[in-house]
């Protein structure tokens, strides 16, 4: 598989390729959110022809490597959303086969313990709902079953 290291941004109209003078290893099927509480774009993990278990940050004109004291395992098709009421970037579980609950800070991974705790997946939907003010979490598999299942984020 080959990755290439581009960054491009959404004008609102069309696709602009960027030059930034910090560029992320290349890689797909990461975990990236909107961090609205810090301004940024938080992308951890995925896949790529080098160690891709990292953290950066896209502030709308470079790249920075963040250096959190604590990182999730290695995910890949696993989604993460801003939630509004924990001003905080949260992931679930993942391709690592844990079913841990992740929160970016700004500055680090911290694990939050739950109310629930769902079967460990990846390939799922996550979204915060603005309506009902809840994060929502839906479907994904794992190496043997598919999920149908609504998780509504409730933490201790």
């Amino acid at each position: 598989m080959f990755y290439q290291d581009i960054t491009w941004q959404w004008t609102g109209t069309n696709w602009k390729k960027r030059n930034p003078a910090t560029w992320i290893t290349a890689r797909g099927a990461a975990v990236v959110a909107n961090d609205l509480a810090h301004g940024n774009v938080v992308i951890f993990g995925g896949l790529a022809d080098v160690n891709p278990v990292s953290t950066w940050t896209w502030n709308g004109i470079t790249w920075t490597e963040e250096n959190p004291s604590t990182q999730p395992p290695w995910s890949f098709y696993t989604p993460a959303t801003y939630d509004p009421q924990l001003g905080q970037v949260i992931m679930f579980s993942g391709s690592s086969g844990t079913n841990d609950t992740w929160a970016w800070t700004g500055n680090d991974w911290t694990t939050l313990t739950t109310e629930r705790t769902p079967t460990a997946r990846d390939s799922h939907s996550m979204a915060y709902d603005y309506a009902s003010q809840q994060l929502i979490m839906f479907g994904g598999e794992s190496s043997t079953t598919l999920f149908d299942t609504t998780y509504q984020l409730i933490v201790h």
